[in-house]
C-alpha cells in the first residue's frame, strides 16, 4: 500500500514541476519578447504625399505599421504602467495620444523596462523552484 501511495506522489511532484518549468520558459520568452519590442526604434513618422489639388495621402510601410503596432500593444499589455492607461479605457491603438505628454511616454518606457526586469526575475525564480524541486525527488530517489 505504501509502494502505490508513493508512485501517486511522484506522479503528482512531477506534474507540477513540469507545470512549473513550462510556465516559467513561457515567461522568460514574453520577457524576451517585450525586451527585444522595447528596443526596436520606433519608425520615423509618417510623411505627407499630396496627390493632386487637397488630397493628403500618407504612406508608410507595412513593417513600420507593424512595428508601431507591435509596441503599442506590448506598451499596454506587458507593461504596469500601461495597465493602469488601460483602466483609462486607453486602447493600443489610442496609446500614441499619451505618447504625446512626456510624462507618460517616460512612465511607459520605464513601466516597460521594470516589467520585462520582473518577468526575468519570476521565469528564473520558477526555473529554480521547479529544479530544487526535481533535485529533492531524485534525492529521495536515490536515498
Amino acid at each position: 500500500m505504501t509502494v502505490n501511495a508513493e508512485s501517486n506522489s511522484h506522479r503528482g511532484g512531477s506534474w507540477k514541476r513540469w507545470v512549473l518549468g513550462v510556465l516559467a520558459i513561457f515567461i522568460f520568452v514574453v520577457a524576451v519578447v517585450d525586451l527585444v519590442i522595447f528596443l526596436i526604434p520606433m519608425p520615423s513618422p509618417q510623411r505627407p504625399v499630396s496627390s493632386g489639388g487637397q488630397t493628403v495621402i500618407f504612406h508608410s510601410s507595412e513593417t513600420d505599421t507593424s512595428i508601431i503596432r507591435a509596441k503599442n500593444w506590448a506598451e499596454s499589455n506587458l507593461n504596469f504602467v500601461g495597465w493602469a492607461a488601460r483602466t483609462k479605457s486607453v486602447g493600443p491603438d489610442e496609446l500614441y495620444i499619451l505618447k504625446r505628454n512626456e510624462n507618460w511616454k517616460s512612465a511607459l518606457e520605464i513601466g516597460q523596462l521594470l516589467t520585462s526586469f520582473f518577468f526575468f526575475i519570476l521565469s528564473f525564480a520558477l526555473g529554480i523552484f521547479a529544479a530544487r524541486t526535481a533535485l529533492r525527488k531524485l534525492a529521495q530517489k536515490l536515498a
